[in-house]
């Protein structure tokens, strides 16, 4: 706002000196109020700061918590598939050794087993052969069961399904064991905890960038005012 000074004096010159100099008294202390208002302004952006960044690290720490809880969780549940396809394709043979390939699971149903670079080979090669021998041992060429080359593809389907009952049957041991270690670990409830913290960690950057550059702009505007008094 505007200040209007005035004062009267039968003395020449000297209204105006009183006004020169109540002027220039009210503008140092005007300005003077002013640096000591921006200073703690400054002071009190620093102390925002400060507490938003300490609630940042705390929530971004617990945040880096939480998702390695919900990695747990998500690995216990891939492996807790895993295994039953596993067990699944186990107890099909076992069930019935030397039976069609009709009776085991399609690879495409079963990708652990399917992909396994240990299991796959075999169970394809196993569902190979039980393929084959029914295709020999059905329709009007039917051979016999003596015969030579259904005797061949039963010993292949036999040690093959006993290669095969042995690789799948360390897998399910394997996987149980890594089951149990992972159960071993409670799993907390996390349910929208870490979008609730995601959200938060967001805000909390968006508010220290905020104010990162209002603390800029203050330390700007009393370099220059330091220039203007340094001028006068």
């Amino acid at each position: 706002g505007v200040v209007r000074l005035g004062f009267a004096s039968t003395e020449p010159g000297t209204a105006g000196r009183v006004v020169d100099a109540v002027a220039e008294s009210y503008r140092d202390v005007s300005a003077e109020k002013w640096r000591e208002g921006l200073v703690s302004y400054r002071a009190s952006i620093r102390d925002e700061i400060e507490e938003t960044d300490s609630l940042l690290l705390v929530a971004q720490t617990e945040l880096g918590k939480l998702r390695g809880v919900e990695q747990q969780a998500r690995v216990q549940t891939a492996v807790e598939s895993d295994l039953g396809q596993y067990e699944t394709v186990l107890d099909r043979i076992l069930e019935a050794r030397g039976a069609s390939a009709a009776s085991l699971p399609n690879p495409g149903s079963v990708p652990a087993v399917a992909e396994d670079r240990v299991v796959g080979p075999l169970y394809r090669r196993l569902i190979g052969y039980r393929s084959e021998r029914q295709r020999m041992v059905v329709g009007p060429d039917a051979r016999s069961p003596s015969h030579p080359d259904v005797q061949r593809l039963n010993a292949l389907i036999a040690s093959t399904e006993a290669n095969l009952v042995s690789a799948l049957s360390g897998r399910v041991g394997a996987l149980r064991g890594q089951i149990e270690v992972l159960g071993s670990t409670p799993i907390p409830t996390t349910v929208g905890r870490g979008a609730e913290l995601a959200e938060f960690v967001a805000r909390s950057q968006q508010t220290l960038a905020a104010l990162g550059d209002t603390a800029v702009e203050l330390a700007a505007a009393v370099v220059d005012q330091v220039v203007i008094d340094n001028r006068e």
